[in-house]
């Protein structure tokens, strides 16, 4: 769901860094051969830069997505066409 990658975006954005540019690049590269280790390092890497316990789960992608409002809002965006698909 778009509120989520959009929290990680700022997340990544407030914290940058050439040496988490690199992890982020290793971890890519992990990924492709075993992602649940890949997921797993990346828990551990959003646990150590402090990020939000909910945020941590949803990077697992161990439960499903649940509607989030967006980052900077208390509401959950729907729109027409989402409503028209169900």
């Amino acid at each position: 769901m778009r509120p989520w990658k959009n929290r990680l975006g700022i997340f990544y954005v407030e914290r940058r860094s050439l040496l988490l540019d690199i992890w982020l690049i290793f971890l890519t590269v992990v990924a492709i051969v075993d992602r649940k280790a890949a997921l797993s390092r990346v828990e551990a890497l959003l646990r150590k830069m402090g990020a939000d316990e909910t945020f941590v789960r949803v990077s697992r992608r161990m439960e499903p997505l649940v509607p989030h409002p967006p980052p900077g809002t208390s509401e959950i965006v729907t729109s027409r066409a989402a409503a028209s698909l169900t």
